[in-house]
Formats: C-alpha cells, sequence, structure tokens
C-alpha cells in the first residue's frame, strides 16, 4: 500500500504488483517514480498521483516514467469499483509513458479527465509535458485527457487512444488549446460518448498553431469569450499562422468566433496592426469545413471568420465550406450600408486584401451576408468568382466609395 509522498527516486517493480495507493500522494523534489514494465497500479476512489507543485519556483522536475512494451503493459486501474482520480502533471514535470493503459479515472477537478497536463507556471511557449507512445485512455468518469494553457505533448508521441471516455457533462475524448492542438498525436479518437477534440483559446494566440486531421471533428467551443483569437503578439510582429490540414471539419458552438488579426483605433493603419493568418487548403475530395455545433443547426448558430487589420498575403482558403454563420458581430458600419450590422459568414474590416482569399468554395445557410466587404476605397477584389453562396443577404456587399460622406454605391456588389 502507498500511502506516502515520493520525495527521492524509487521504483514499482512488477513483482510487488498490484501497487495500491490509498490515497492522493505526491512526486516531488525532482525526484522520478520509474514503473516497471508489466506493472500493475491501483488506486482507491479518488486517489492522484500528482508529480510537481504548482506553481513552483524553482522549477520542480519531477518525473514519471512507466515504459511498458506491448508483450509486458502496464495498467493503470480502480481499487474498487469507483474512478479513482489522475496522473496529474504539474508545471514542468513530464511523463513518459509507453504501453500504458489508464482505466477507470476521473479527476473532478479536470473535467473527469484520467491524464492532466496543468503548465501552471507562467510561459509564453508551448510546454512539452507527456510524451506517449500506445498509451490507451479509457472508461474515463469524463474527458480522457484535459490539457492546460500552454500544456502539450512532447515530440514523438504517437499512437495514442482515447476510446470509452465521456459522461453528459464531459462527452469528449480530450480538451485542448488550440496553440497546442497541433502536438496532438497519431492514434484513435472514437468510440467515446462524443467522437470530438474540445478545442479552448484561453486568450490571444500568439504563435502559429495547427489542426491536423484525427478523423473526428474539433468541438470549438471558448466557454470564457467565446473567441478564437490569433494575432502578432505587439504591433508590427511576425503573423501568427493558422494552418487547416484538408478533411478537417471545425463544429462552433453559439456565438462562437474565428478572429484573424487584430487593431484598434490607436493604430489605424494596416502597418501598425497585429496581423495574423489563416491558411485552409482542402481539396475537392477533401473540404475543411466550418459548422455549427448545434444538434439541430440554423443560419447564425455562430458568428463565423473575422479578419480583422491587414489581411497577409499567405492568407488562402480553398475548397472550404462555411455553414450556418451570420450571428450578431457586435459591430455596425464598416460595410454597405452603411447603417446596417455588419453581420456575415466572412467579415474582412477594415482593409481590403490585395486578392479574394476564397476560392472554390461555398457559403451556405448563411443567417446575413456571405463575405463582408468593411473598407473605405473602391477595390476590386472578387470574392463570388469561383465560390457559391446560398445566404439571407448579399453574396458580397458593397464597400464605401472612400470619400468624407462614406456612401455605399449599392448594397451588395
Amino acid at each position: 500500500m502507498h500511502l506516502a509522498d515520493v520525495k527521492t527516486s524509487q521504483t514499482w517493480t512488477a513483482a510487488a504488483s498490484p501497487h495500491v495507493v490509498g490515497q492522493s500522494i505526491n512526486v516531488l523534489g525532482n525526484s522520478t517514480l520509474t514503473i516497471e514494465p508489466c506493472a500493475t497500479v491501483l488506486l482507491d476512489p479518488a486517489a492522484t498521483i500528482a508529480v510537481g507543485t504548482f506553481g513552483s519556483s524553482p522549477a520542480d522536475r519531477s518525473a514519471v516514467v512507466a515504459l511498458g512494451t506491448q508483450a509486458q503493459p502496464i495498467t493503470f486501474g480502480p481499487h474498487g469499483s469507483s474512478p479513482w482520480g489522475s496522473l496529474y502533471l504539474n508545471n514542468d514535470a513530464t511523463a513518459t509513458l509507453s504501453w500504458v493503459t489508464f482505466t477507470g479515472g476521473g479527476d473532478v477537478a479536470r473535467h473527469g479527465a484520467s491524464l492532466i497536463l496543468e503548465s501552471g507556471n507562467a510561459t509564453t511557449t508551448l510546454l512539452p509535458m507527456a510524451r506517449v507512445n500506445d498509451v490507451t485512455v479509457t472508461k474515463s468518469n469524463g474527458l480522457g485527457v484535459w490539457m492546460g494553457t500552454f500544456a502539450a505533448f512532447a515530440d514523438g508521441s504517437a499512437n495514442l487512444t482515447l476510446t470509452g471516455n465521456g459522461t453528459a457533462a464531459d462527452p469528449y475524448p480530450i480538451e485542448v488549446e488550440l496553440r497546442a492542438a497541433q502536438t496532438l498525436p497519431s492514434g484513435t479518437y472514437t468510440g467515446n460518448r462524443t467522437d470530438e477534440i474540445w478545442v479552448e483559446s484561453h486568450g490571444y494566440v500568439t504563435t502559429s498553431a495547427a489542426l491536423r486531421d484525427h478523423g473526428v471533428p474539433y468541438r470549438m467551443d471558448e466557454q470564457y469569450s467565446a473567441r478564437y483569437e490569433i494575432a502578432a503578439a505587439t504591433v508590427g510582429a511576425p503573423a501568427p499562422v493558422l494552418t487547416i490540414d484538408p478533411g478537417v471539419t471545425l463544429r462552433f458552438a453559439a456565438l462562437n468566433l474565428l478572429h484573424i488579426g487584430f487593431n484598434d483605433s490607436a493604430h489605424p493603419l494596416p502597418a501598425q496592426g497585429n496581423p495574423a493568418s489563416l491558411v485552409a487548403l482542402g481539396t475537392a475530395a477533401k473540404p475543411i469545413v466550418f459548422t455549427s455545433a448545434s444538434s439541430t443547426p440554423a443560419p447564425g448558430d455562430w458568428q463565423g471568420l473575422l479578419f480583422q487589420g491587414s489581411t497577409t498575403p499567405a492568407t488562402q482558403l480553398d475548397h472550404v465550406r462555411i455553414e450556418y454563420a451570420g450571428a450578431t458581430a457586435g459591430f455596425i458600419g464598416f460595410g454597405c450600408p452603411v447603417d446596417s450590422k455588419d453581420d456575415a459568414s466572412i467579415a474582412i474590416q477594415p482593409w481590403a486584401p490585395a486578392t479574394s482569399f476564397l476560392t472554390n468554395s461555398a457559403i451556405v445557410h448563411g443567417r446575413e451576408h456571405g463575405v463582408l466587404c468593411g473598407w473605405d476605397a473602391p477595390v476590386s477584389t472578387d470574392f463570388k468568382a469561383t465560390n457559391t453562396f446560398d445566404v439571407g443577404g448579399c453574396a458580397e456587399t458593397m464597400y464605401k466609395d472612400g470619400t468624407s460622406n462614406q456612401v455605399c454605391p449599392a448594397a451588395c456588389r
């Protein structure tokens, strides 16, 4: 029975299995807990193995190393019939896991997850906390894995299986922050209550990020601001790029928005903005879909895509489909008519892009306009040429004429 904290490095052997953890314990002081191949760890109800110290300074680089094999896997499971807690990594702590199965866990502090990566230390870069290979998380009392701000999987991670997880309150296999989604390992994310990867944002994303095709949709449900915002950290800094792979579907919760770039009244010129780029290059066979997360989707379920500030030349959307967008955006006067709300599936303001960055695509079931041209001078950019529209307003709105009267020659182009 393990009841005491691990303060010096130790090994839990296969011969002494099962290792019963009778209460929550900590791995502290830069120590390493090694678990041998073929070992079994059984945890009492709600018991957690916490590695490192939240908010510690100096850094506590404690670690768990559990390297099983296909013939001799390692198992973390319940001691009894009730869920145990989690393997909980704090700050600078790490885990190296191979051929490990987590079954029957569920930490109530983090949406019922069995594996938790909590990067509580102040950081502005991704923190690779876990290297996983051939790891399975199943039968969690909620999410399989929960990842905090800047928490990431380490390079070389592969073959992560998340299956059989989820409850009505927390039905997804994993929660990850947008900036760390590119570190999600290859593997299997199906067989859960809801097979969607839940993506949060937690403020402006100022570094490049990517959404890869893992065979299930991304659930875009930012619960603090309802916005996914990507922009350079400072005025004039290099533009971060959000890249979305062919075949990816993004399902947006009510009123959520994908916001690319930023500017404000203190920095009114394109060169003074905080730029960003969106690169979403689908194919005819594998289009990229931006849609509603509702089980009964309707026009205006979510806001859409907002390109604000100077749209960078790198921005390109090809073979994409944008559905059920156009919810009230909360701003007015950038587009035509000047007294109308600027609600659109794609809104561009306040500067015109040099070329149309939308090609071979469809905007359908939009509540209001397809593309809002929210700039103040005649520009020949044409968003209609290779695209199709089924929206409640203009396929493409007219821009204002650039005079001091800000006249709209017409409502639609």
